[in-house]
């Protein structure tokens, strides 16, 4: 969706993925931690795309530390 422009679609599907992922326990979703990260790079991607680098910067954050304890 990203490649396509559509930024801030794809950024409203990717909150309501988290939203979603956000719900799950560890048994529900076992990849959890993985899934999280890759949202949160697509809210990333998304942000810095719409040039609002404070928040993309933030979602980034996110991501590398979630992998970081992965």
């Amino acid at each position: 969706m990203q490649t396509a422009g559509k930024h801030s679609e794809s950024l409203d599907k990717s909150n309501k993925l988290m939203n979603y992922a956000n719900k799950q326990n560890e048994n529900q979703l076992p990849e959890k931690k993985e899934i999280t990260s890759h949202i949160y790079s697509n809210i990333g991607n998304a942000y810095l795309e719409m040039g609002k680098y404070a928040q993309a910067l933030d979602a980034h954050n996110k991501d590398l530390d979630i992998s970081t304890e992965m």
